[in-house]
């Protein structure tokens, strides 16, 4: 059996440097996706309001659907619990993630 046709490499090292992150992503920084985000997020009432202009039906019926979904998970308790403890986990997750790294570039410049 051949291996040009399979893509794997035959001398593979799993130790060696890779070229892809270990988490298996492609390599953008950070700062990227930062930058698209910020972007996506000024263009996001232009883009709004191009479509309430094109579909002003489709617009309304996914308005009045986000603020039913949101209304039946304020109106109930189980919900509301299992929003708030999922809301929490994650800010939880999220801070100890920053803080992990600024620690981490601290102690590293000292």
């Amino acid at each position: 059996m051949s291996t040009e046709d399979s893509g794997a490499d035959p001398i593979h090292n799993p130790n060696g440097p890779r070229p892809r992150h270990a988490n298996g992503g492609h390599g953008t920084k950070k700062g990227d996706f930062v930058r698209r985000a910020g972007i996506a997020a000024t263009e996001l009432p232009s883009r709004l309001d191009d479509q309430l202009r094109r579909n002003p039906y489709v617009v309304l019926a996914i308005a009045c659907a986000a603020g039913t979904g949101v209304g039946i998970v304020l109106s109930s308790r189980i919900l509301r619990a299992v929003v708030t403890a999922t809301a929490t986990a994650a800010i939880l997750e999220f801070a100890r993630k920053v803080f992990r790294e600024d620690v981490f570039r601290v102690e590293g410049n000292s």
